[in-house]
C-alpha cells in the first residue's frame, strides 16, 4: 500500500489475489463485529482514496492464551524473513506506521456490546468512527447546540423581561415624580397666595 497518490510502481493487489480464509470459522460475533469495526472505520476514514485494499479475517487471530483486552502485534522483517513484535505504548496501543494510525484497545461500546475493542486510534489519540458513528456523532452536538440555543433563547427572553420590567418601573417613578412635582407646584402657589394676604392684612 502507499500514502501517496502520486504512486507509479505496481498496483496493489485486489482482494481475490489474497488470502481470505484460514480454514477456521470465527469465533464468535463479537470476533465478527471486531473485525467488522477495524474495516469499516478504516474505510471511513480513507473515503477519500483509492490506493488501498482492506481485508478480514486474514491476520488478526484470536488465542486463548492471551490475555483479555491485550494486544499482540507483529511486523513482517523482510531481511530476517520472519515475524517481529512490535511495541506497545503505555496504552497497551501499537503503532502501524503504514496507515498513520496506531491500533489498540479502547472501552467505547460498538453497536450495543461493552468493549473494550481494538480500534484505530488518531495522531488525537481517539479512536476512528465509521459514517455510522460520525453520524452519531453529528447527531449529539446537534443536540447539544439545540439545547444550548434554547439556553440563550431563555435567557434573551428573560433580560427582554427584566428590561420591561426596568422600563415599566422607570414609566413609574417618573409618573410619581411628575406628580411630586404639581404637588409641590401648588404648595408653593398656595405659599405665595398666603404671603400676598398676610401683606394685604400688615397694610
Amino acid at each position: 500500500m502507499t500514502a501517496s497518490s502520486d504512486y507509479l510502481g505496481p498496483r496493489p493487489p485486489r482482494g481475490e489475489d489474497l488470502p481470505y480464509d484460514d480454514g477456521e470459522p470465527m469465533e464468535s460475533e463479537r470476533h465478527r463485529e471486531q473485525m467488522q469495526l477495524l474495516i469499516d472505520t478504516l474505510r471511513d476514514a480513507w473515503r477519500e482514496r483509492w490506493d488501498y485494499y482492506v481485508g478480514g479475517n486474514m491476520a488478526v487471530y484470536f488465542s486463548e492464551t492471551q490475555a483479555p483486552g491485550a494486544l499482540e502485534a507483529y511486523s513482517l522483517d523482510v531481511h530476517r524473513r520472519e515475524y517481529v513484535a512490535l511495541p506497545k505504548d503505555e496504552r497497551g496501543a501499537v503503532e502501524c506506521a503504514p496507515l498513520g494510525f496506531r491500533l489498540g484497545p479502547h472501552a467505547l461500546p460498538w453497536k450495543g456490546l461493552g468493549g473494550p475493542w481494538l480500534r484505530w486510534i488518531d495522531a488525537g489519540g481517539q479512536p476512528l468512527d465509521d459514517a455510522s458513528g460520525r453520524a452519531e456523532r453529528a447527531s449529539e452536538r446537534a443536540d447539544r447546540e439545540a439545547e444550548r440555543a434554547q439556553h440563550e433563547a431563555e435567557r434573551a427572553q428573560h433580560e427582554a423581561e427584566r428590561a420591561q420590567h426596568e422600563a415599566e418601573r422607570a414609566q413609574h417613578e417618573a409618573a410619581r415624580a411628575e406628580r411630586e412635582a404639581e404637588r409641590a407646584a401648588k404648595a408653593e402657589q398656595e405659599l405665595e397666595r398666603l404671603r400676598a394676604l398676610i401683606a394685604q392684612r400688615g397694610d
